[in-house]
């Protein structure tokens, strides 16, 4: 059934919008996309058991723990490539991992109250776990993708050194704002180019000493590094190149860590946009209050009170 007249003259494509609205996942969008009905028996029996048991899940007041997944296919291109990724991308990987954990601990609780859900484990099943990548994921990146300082223990040296030296250059600059305020056009510590500097009246540039960074538009304040935190302004910088290339083999060796497994992280990202496919079916079947029907092979076609999905249910008028 490809004739697109039909579908257009159906309006199939609202009816698409309707179920992407569900989703969770960006990957699962190309499933409804491809949305279209099928004439195969045991086809439409499998979708029928998938939206059935999904929504079965949802009148008991429960939902598949599929959490808001980015698609991660430029990710597993850059790992073919044997790129690093970035954080972000490590990221959602992570918790495409933490959701297939979460999935398979949701059936199994199921299981455990003697609830079976045939037609949804069988796409549970085909998951593959990586619970020592998980592990590591999980102490290195954070949500949004920054380094945490768990990664190693050389970043949290160099983090604990950055606080160190940042009370220092802050201690240094508050006796400077105590001591020459006269000379201050405010008594505040700004940056500018990276480095700690204070805002100095113009007129006192040579009395107060130090390097100009930048000024103001008018011209009468200048942003000066003052000599007296230049060292421990360069040892800040130090650290913090320091910080970079700890951080840059830190994803390097996370993305190599994940370079074996690039076909089963497609399994499992696979797997997932059809569970979260399946349960917008459901969502969509629910707000419909809709039945399963029954099909015959023998060209009967038998339709008690239905109603049209796209019409407000205060509005229309059922038919048989």
């Amino acid at each position: 059934m490809t004739d697109q007249k039909i579908f257009s003259t159906l309006e199939f494509g609202k009816i698409k919008q309707a179920v992407q609205h569900y989703l969770q996942t960006e990957s699962a969008e190309r499933l409804v996309q491809a949305m279209a009905p099928s004439d195969q028996l045991d086809i439409i029996q499998t979708w029928q058991s998938e939206t059935e048991q999904a929504l079965g899940i949802l009148m008991q007041g429960k939902v598949l723990p599929i959490p808001r997944l980015v698609n991660i296919d430029m990710a597993l291109k850059r790992l073919e490539l044997g790129a690093s990724l970035n954080g972000q991308e490590l990221a959602g990987i992570a918790k495409l991992l933490s959701t297939i954990h979460q999935l398979m601990k949701f059936f199994d609780q199921l299981a455990a109250e003697e609830k079976t859900y045939p037609a949804l484990t069988a796409w549970v099943y085909q998951v593959v776990t990586l619970p020592e990548i998980e592990a590591e994921l999980a102490q290195a990146i954070d949500e949004d993708g920054s380094v945490l300082s768990s990664a190693s223990v050389l970043l949290a040296s160099i983090r604990r050194q950055q606080g160190q030296m940042e009370q220092q250059i802050r201690l240094q600059l508050n006796q400077l704002l105590k001591s020459k305020a006269s000379q201050l056009s405010d008594a505040l510590v700004t940056m500018r180019n990276d480095r700690y500097v204070l805002p100095v009246k113009a007129e006192y540039k040579h009395q107060f000493g130090g390097t100009v960074h930048d000024q103001s538009s008018t011209g009468q304040t200048l942003y000066i590094e003052p000599q007296a935190v230049m060292e421990l302004n360069n040892k800040r910088a130090e650290l913090q190149r320091a910080e970079r290339q700890e951080i840059e083999r830190i994803l390097m060796a996370l993305s190599e860590a994940l370079m074996p497994y690039q076909e089963e992280l497609k399994r499992n990202e696979w797997v997932v946009a059809h569970l979260d496919y399946i349960q917008a079916r459901a969502h969509y079947a629910k707000s419909l209050e809709a039945t399963r029907p029954k099909f015959s092979d023998q060209q009967i076609v038998a339709i008690y009170q239905a109603r049209h999905p796209l019409i407000a249910a205060d509005k229309i008028v059922p038919n048989d």
